[in-house]
């Protein structure tokens, strides 16, 4: 009896089971990014780092999509000039909703200068150093999109 009892509280919990918590996030509100804010945000930015002469495509995909630890990765193929950017979901975000938007729109920046970089051969003893550089200059480009001082100038023509 003590088995029978054993063996149905056993597999009581294991029918109760879930899947990791990062597989089983459901939102039943509007999504903090949509793919198309993240095309709009491609489109903008592949024109002013003109990267215009590449087919450049950007999904929004799940954590266990990207390497650990990353928050974005870009592939990309020289010869045809074409280009897939994964940027994190917002279901696999650990920073506020509202801070969401700008770190995703910083990611595809991100990926972007990296293609810039491309040109240059590949060197697993610079690589550390030059995802720093990276993260430096899309840092720097997206702050400077988003001073007020430097919109307002650009919309009037004139640079501070």
């Amino acid at each position: 009896m003590v088995r029978i009892l054993t063996s149905l509280l056993l597999l009581a919990s294991l029918g109760a089971a879930e899947p990791p918590a990062s597989r089983n996030r459901v939102t039943s509100m509007p999504p903090v990014v949509t793919e198309e804010q993240a095309q709009d945000w491609l489109k903008l930015w592949q024109k002013r780092l003109r990267l215009e002469d590449w087919k450049i495509e950007v999904k929004i995909v799940r954590i266990w999509e990207l390497e650990q630890g990353t928050l974005g990765h870009i592939d990309w193929s020289t010869p045809h000039h074409t280009a897939l950017i994964k940027v994190l979901s917002p279901a696999d975000y650990e920073l506020p909703p509202d801070k969401i938007p700008a770190d995703m729109e910083l990611s595809i920046v991100h990926e972007l200068v990296h293609l810039h970089l491309s040109v240059l051969p590949l060197n697993k003893a610079s690589r550390n150093a030059e995802e720093q550089v990276v993260s430096m200059i899309a840092d720097a480009l997206v702050n400077l999109e988003h001073r007020p001082a430097v919109t307002e100038s650009l919309a009037a023509g004139t640079i501070p």
